[in-house]
Formats: structure tokens, sequence, C-alpha cells
């Protein structure tokens, strides 16, 4: 992620026409002066843009929690509300003139960044933000992942905490069925179709009619695997999948350092066998690799009773609704059989991180009151009234971490979320008011029985750390081999998984992927592998 060193990409005349039109602002609110542009009480005025859902969201003004920002850096703020939607045909001829806010939030990603010479570098102000220091102390992977291998700081991450530090992949079962039939918690995959034909077979719903879809699954995508496919059972057989990362979502993992593919794997060949055994036994819709989301829900969210007995899925609110959720738990992490070494998705990172969350103009005035705005973004209070609503409005604060969330379906609920940039720190404790559960609650329950997994992962070398990230060349190269590599895996897989055959294609489709780009693929992953894990450790 090394940034551009050249001189600005910026034409000298767009160059000129910015710096007049700053001239002329500054003129029109009475002169700029030393510190910079400022307002008829003498306080700093600051720019800030913010992406964010402005269809379902307040405008930042409109936002309780805004004032608090204001108050926190002494300054007043003007602030634009770009609709997320609209911000990628905007993004583009942003950079590419140089017309950047003084503050950007949700705007420019890593690799944004890297490529223009138009942000300021947030390392040496560390200290000027001690609230962003204590993330990077709390938590070592966030500073990573927005460090280039020169040790710059170009954008800033957001942490939604300890509780989304898991995967967003989870193996649910319909334990009140289980209970109902007196079956025990499946380990392997033997133990699991077991339990798959009783649900077919023993009307646990009880409503007296055969509509029980035994394990349910949304269809296959057409451009790489997604966190919910039938791939994540390769997690069984020992491979570590990273189904939110770009390599695994395109058939890349890594194993004791080394990346791999496991497009080519015995393993990979052994799921989508079992996974055609269950289509062709009627323990999984026949129709699942092509079935209409619209079709999918509706099956999932029955309002007389639940029809489905296992699903892979976010968390079981996520999929069938608050009605039904009490009744589906999480399975831990099934063997294929019952002496196999199971792993888990190692996707953890990549839920409770995202990067290009704050990123300043190097041309912005009034650095000092910057610093100050963004350290009272990343401050307690002001990281759960982003993430969780304005305090005391839809959060009430009763000290000592503890926040009750309320309002969450408020259609004036005044959030960031996914957009926030802020830390919801390890010691704040959320709940939902009057006994509700909230989203980072029903993610961790749903997480939980594979934390034991994650540790153990942790402390190897079978995962490709969420800081790693190719050249923008190298991108370019990774994104047009993949469109060939997944263009002529994704109707195989979906056609096997249907109709069988993988036997009688394996050795032809073996050879074919060879001649794709996989093996240019590895190399290029195997580079970044081991340059940042060299760097940074």
């Amino acid at each position: 992620m090394s940034k551009y060193n050249g001189t600005s990409r910026r034409p000298m005349m767009a160059a000129v026409a910015i710096a007049s039109a700053m001239t002329m602002l500054l003129a029109g609110c009475g002169g700029g002066n030393a510190s910079g542009q400022t307002d008829a009480n003498g306080k700093p005025i600051i720019n800030v843009a913010v992406i964010h859902d402005t269809n379902i969201q307040p405008k930042m003004a409109d936002m309780g929690w805004a004032k608090d920002v204001e108050a926190g850096c002494d300054c007043t703020i003007k602030w634009s509300d770009i609709a997320t939607s609209a911000w990628d045909s905007q993004k583009g001829p942003s950079l590419a003139s140089g017309d950047v806010a003084d503050v950007t939030i949700s705007g420019f990603s890593t690799s944004d960044v890297a490529q223009a010479d138009l942000f300021e570098d947030l390392k040496p102000h560390l200290d000027k933000m001690p609230n962003v220091q204590a993330l990077f102390k709390s938590e070592p992977t966030s500073e990573k992942m927005v460090t280039d291998l020169d040790g710059h700081i170009y954008t800033l991450p957001d942490s939604w905490g300890e509780d989304f530090k898991g995967s967003g992949t989870h193996l649910i079962i319909n334990k009140t069925w289980l209970d109902k039939l007196g079956l025990k918690m499946p380990t392997t995959w033997a133990e699991f179709e077991n339990v798959l034909e009783q649900f077919k077979t023993k009307d646990p719903n009880g409503n007296g009619k055969a509509d029980e879809i035994p394990f349910n699954m949304q269809k296959l995508g057409s451009s790489g695997f997604g966190m919910n496919d039938a791939v994540a059972f390769l997690n069984s057989t020992g491979i570590v999948t990273q189904l939110q990362s770009q390599a695994g979502q395109n058939g890349y993992y890594v194993e004791n350092g080394k990346v791999k593919t496991y497009l080519t794997t015995d393993n990979f060949k052994r799921v989508i066998t079992w996974v055609h055994s269950l289509v062709e036994k009627g323990l999984v819709p026949a129709d699942y690799v092509t079935k209409d989301y619209s079709k999918y829900w509706a099956e999932m969210q029955q309002d007389d009773v639940p029809t489905a007995g296992a699903v892979l899925a976010w968390n079981p609110v996520a999929v069938v609704g608050t009605k039904w959720q009490d009744q589906y738990v999480s399975v831990p992490p099934l063997k294929e059989t019952a002496s196999s070494d199971a792993k888990w998705d190692y996707s953890q990172d990549f839920n409770q991180y995202h990067t290009g969350k704050v990123s300043v103009s190097k041309e912005a005035a009034n650095k000092d009151a910057i610093w100050k705005l963004i350290d009272t973004l990343y401050s307690e209070k002001v990281s759960v009234e982003q993430y969780w609503g304005s305090i005391p409005k839809f959060v009430k604060d009763e000290g000592d971490h503890k926040y009750v969330i309320s309002g969450q379906t408020d259609p004036k609920l005044e959030v960031l979320s996914g957009n926030m940039a802020g830390w919801i720190r390890p010691d704040v404790k959320p709940e939902g008011a009057d006994g509700s559960t909230i989203n980072s609650q029903e993610f961790r329950a749903a997480d939980e029985v594979y934390r034991p997994t994650y540790e153990k992962i942790s402390d190897g070398k079978d995962y490709m750390p969420i800081y790693v990230v190719p050249g923008s060349s190298d991108l370019n190269t990774l994104a047009n081999n993949n469109t060939v590599i997944m263009t002529y895996v994704m109707p195989k897989v979906a056609g096997w998984i249907q109709k069988g055959g993988i036997d009688k294609d394996w050795d032809e489709y073996v050879k074919s992927l060879e001649n794709t780009g996989v093996k240019d693929n590895i190399a290029i992953w195997q580079k970044w592998y081991d340059t940042y894990t060299e760097k940074l450790g």
C-alpha cells in the first residue's frame, strides 16, 4: 500500500481554480488568518463530508451527537451529507480534481489514499488524538490494517467492538426440533445428515404437513463464494476459510504460511460431493443454487410455524426473524468425520474492523481543531452515539460503561452505524431496553461456540491477516484473473451440486484451472503475505 510519492496528479488549471476559490471563500467570510478559516466568533471552521445512507438516516446537522463533536473540537462544523449510492460516481472525479473536504468520513479507502497525493499522514499527529492512540494500543490489528509499508497512516479504521469479533458464517439449527425429536447436537457430517433425515420425516414443527426444509441455503453467487455458501464446510475438513476476504471468496487460503487454492483440493471435491448427496436425498432444496432471494426469504420467515431445520446465516434473527429466533442455536464446528480436525471460517477481523473511516486533506486549515474533532469521534460516548443513537434520546447512559439502547426501529434514529468513525471499547456494555436484544448481542450469541476455535487458529499461520493488501497493479491482475477463474468455476460447482458428475469432470476441471491464472494469483498473494507479515508481524 505504498503511497504515491510523485508530484500531485491534479492538473495545474484545477489547482489554480481551487486556490482562487479558496481565496474568495476566505475573503467572503471576513478573511483568513494564520490559524485558518474562522467564523464570526473566531472559532475554526471545518468542512466535513460524511458518506452515509441519506435515505434512512437524518442529515448530520440534525443528529444530536453532532453537537457533541462540535463541542469536543470547539469549532464550527460545516457538514456535507453524501449518499452512499451517489458516492461511487463522485469519488473518482473528487480524487482526480483534488477537491476533497477538510475531513472525509467513510469516503476514501486505503487504496484510494495510496494513489493520490492529497491526504495528511496522520501518524505524526497521533499524540494529539489520544483516543485513536488508545484504540491502536488496545487492538494492534486496527493500526496494522491502516499502516502502509513505509509506516504512514492516511486513513483511520473503526472498531465495532469485540462482540463483532467473529465470522459472519454460522451453521444454525432449530434446537426446539432437536429436543422434540430427542436428538443430540450433531458433531459430524454423518450425524448432521441423520438429523436432517429426522427433520424431513418426523414433522418437527407439528403442523401435520410435510413442509419442513431440513437444510435451506441461499443461492450460489456467480462471481465468487460468499460467507453462507457450502464451501464453508471446507472447515470441517481442516482447511480454514475466510469467506469475507477477497482472497477467500476467490478460492485462496493459507496453510502454515503458504498460500494455496482450495479450488483444486480433494477437500473441495469432497464438500461438493457431500452437498450434492444432500440435494439428491431431498435434505437441501434442489433449486437452491438458482433460487430467487424473495422465495428463500418467504420460506424462512413463515408466520404460523418455522419451516427450516438448519441454515448458514449471520445469526437467527437475520433469517427467521424475531418470532422464531429463540428456537435456533449455532452448531459448534462440524467435523467431516469423528477423527477430523475441524476449523471454522476466520473472517473475524473483517466484521470488527473496517478501513477508510477518516481521512484529512493535506490542504486543510485548522489542523489542531481537526485532531480534536477526530479524537472526539473516537471517544467512548460519541462512538456509542454514532453506532446506536444520540444520548439521551435513543441511548441511556447508566454509568460504568453501561448503555441501554432503545428506538432501534425509529425512522429518525440518529446513527451512522456501519459508516461510523469510532471505537466501541471492550468495556462498553450495551443492552436492549425492556429485555430486547440488540445487533451486537445477537451476533455474539450466534458466534460464541466458534470462539475457542478462533483462538487456536490465531496462534498459527493458517490465515491471511486483514492488513495484507496487494498493491494497485497486483489488485488489477488479481481482479482480471479472478473474473476468468470464477466464470469457469461457479457454473461447474452449480452443476455438480444439482446434477452430480464431479468425479467424471474432476481431472479436466483441475487441468483447465491451471491455465486461468490461479498460479499467478497464488504468487501475488504469497508475495504480499510475506511482505506484510515480515514488516508488520
